[in-house]
């Protein structure tokens, strides 16, 4: 495996060469824009590459001197290459709701939902488990592709994903459903999902008009995103038992544990009709 220049037919790429676990010996890199190659298309090559080669009998990359390694800054590998490395199996791949979604050929690679509420959609894309995320019952993996809707998933990403009853593949656990899962819990009656999609403060909002400011709703029933049954949301005991230090002595308002049904006209956002 090394750094070096293929001549393709009417261009040239600065390429790293390795050995790809399906396809074979190949080469990724960054298309060279000029006669020789700049330090933008080295780190193109590098962190954000353009281009993929198959190598073969009459395809074969240039290896670059020691100098030209050193011009170009290049570093031994490339940041991409981890995604190509063979891997054990981990623990994940006993979670039984991960039960049969990895890939046959890359053992901690799955298909997970991306649940994008900013564009209303729902991206599927493929991350690479390799660690425990206890807090949220989750897992812990890196991005194997780049969105095609959030600049912000881009491969290489570090992101949490979760099996959930009731969902049709793991679920991407953004940073609003990590924190609904810090402080409620929430199960629907017909399915048994356990996530809530959006800011809980914003459907409490939504649904809950006339509750006297100040009041704290420590339970209350939704719409479920899966299955659009009964979802019971309920604040957690370890949280619902905290107070800011003296802010309950100047309250005005009383705090509200009660249960309150939803009403049916309400649907918590979109999200059942986008994953269904």
């Amino acid at each position: 495996m090394s750094w070096g220049i293929v001549q393709l037919p009417a261009q040239r790429a600065l390429v790293y060469s390795y050995v790809d676990p399906q396809a074979g010996p190949s080469a990724k890199g960054a298309l060279v824009r000029s006669e020789t190659p700049t330090l933008d298309d080295a780190r193109d090559a590098a962190t954000r590459p353009n281009i993929t080669v198959r190598l073969g009998p009459g395809l074969t990359p240039r290896a670059l001197t020691e100098e030209e390694l050193d011009d170009l800054q290049l570093p031994d590998e490339p940041q991409w290459l981890e995604f190509f490395r063979p891997r054990e199996e981990g623990p994940w791949r006993k979670d039984p709701l991960l039960a049969g979604r990895f890939h046959p050929q890359h053992p901690n690679d799955l298909q997970v939902s991306f649940f994008l509420p900013a564009h209303r959609q729902v991206e599927q894309m493929w991350v690479r488990l390799d660690r425990e995320v206890p807090s949220l019952g989750a897992w812990g993996g890196t991005l194997l592709n780049t969105s095609h809707l959030d600049p912000t998933l881009t491969q290489g990403t570090r992101v949490d994903v979760r099996g959930a009853k009731g969902a049709k593949a793991p679920l991407w656990v953004s940073a609003v459903m990590a924190k609904n899962l810090e402080r409620w819990d929430a199960v629907c009656s017909a399915c048994g999902f356990d996530l809530v999609l959006e800011p809980v403060e914003a459907l409490l909002a939504r649904q809950f008009t006339g509750v006297p400011e100040g009041s704290v709703m420590e339970a209350f029933t939704t719409r479920c995103a899966m299955c659009n049954q009964t979802q019971s949301v309920a604040l957690r005991r370890d949280t619902a038992t905290l107070e800011e230090p003296g802010r309950a002595d100047s309250r005005t308002a009383a705090r509200i544990a009660l249960i309150v049904v939803a009403m049916l006209g309400a649907l918590s956002f979109v999200a059942w009709e986008l994953l269904k």
